[in-house]
């Protein structure tokens, strides 16, 4: 939360990103259990290799998560980024993050 409250929202936005991977990539660690996981950083690839399934609100949303980890490699779109990443749009944005970061954790 000091990114969030020190309003280094574009590095809080890439720090979603990260968690959510990282709770997809659980999902199919245990739906893949003999295999390794995919050298992707594509959420709804990730996603569509599991079993899983999310209701279409969520799913739709993890566009725009995997945008989030776009400043890393184009230093461009971190402008972009910043320009967008004020108050109102973190606060809407944690929303929805932590709704899916409970739904993840529920199935896994």
């Amino acid at each position: 939360m000091s990114n969030y409250n020190g309003k280094q929202f574009v590095m809080c936005l890439f720090i979603f990103d990260l968690l959510i991977e990282k709770l997809i990539t659980a999902h199919w660690v245990k739906d893949n259990l003999l295999n390794t996981p995919p050298c992707s950083h594509d959420l709804k690839y990730i996603l569509n290799e599991t079993n899983r399934e999310l209701e279409p609100k969520l799913h739709d949303f993890l566009f725009i998560v995997n945008d989030w980890n776009i400043p890393k490699r184009y230093p461009d779109y971190k402008m972009k980024l910043n320009k967008m990443a004020n108050v109102a749009y973190m606060k809407n944005q944690l929303t929805i993050v932590t709704a899916l970061r409970t739904c993840l954790l529920e199935k896994l």
